[in-house]
């Protein structure tokens, strides 16, 4: 009898942690982002891009929304749905808040479930097109991008899908 009510300690002890109240954005990053992305969001440099100061210069493009939340980090990732709201919100507010748009609306459980819904498979290319896109429109400078072109745009493993060499 002895040995069953210890095994039963034991196994509350282990297990009430999993019970315990939902985890807070923040601690959801650092449980599932932190690891690629960093602490401060800053990335990696030449292989993972910074989020700090710059990812939500994408919600600046109508496919900017959609990229951000359809990344294979995002859409592989064990979060709910709703944890997945949670996370970006987040991250948005608390690492780009001086580059949201003014008509940034914060991201959904039911809008993440149409993004995750959507794989993307070549994210460089992808990346690659949006930040053209917001160098085109004015949103970001070419200078900009030149001294920071380690984190936002990784070089690409092969050509472009025009078939000219990556820039």
């Amino acid at each position: 009898m002895r040995h069953g009510l210890r095994l039963f300690v034991i196994l509350v002890v282990l297990v009430l942690p999993l019970a315990s109240p939902a985890a807070s954005p923040e601690q959801l990053y650092l449980l599932n982002c932190w690891g690629c992305h960093r602490a401060g969001a800053e990335g990696i440099k030449g292989s993972v891009p910074r989020i700090k100061g710059f990812g939500a210069y994408f919600l600046q493009l109508s496919q900017g929304r959609t990229y951000f939340a359809s990344v294979p980090g995002v859409a592989n990732s064990s979060l709910s749905n709703a944890e997945v709201a949670q996370v970006l919100n987040w991250m948005l507010t608390s690492f780009c808040k001086d580059q949201l748009p003014a008509s940034f609306s914060p991201y959904q459980p039911k809008e993440i479930e149409q993004f995750r819904s959507k794989r993307m498979t070549d994210v460089i290319r992808v990346r690659r097109q949006l930040v053209d896109q917001l160098l085109a429109q004015g949103v970001i400078s070419r200078g900009a991008m030149e001294e920071d072109r380690a984190f936002n745009t990784p070089a690409l493993s092969s050509q472009s899908t025009n078939g000219s060499a990556s820039r």
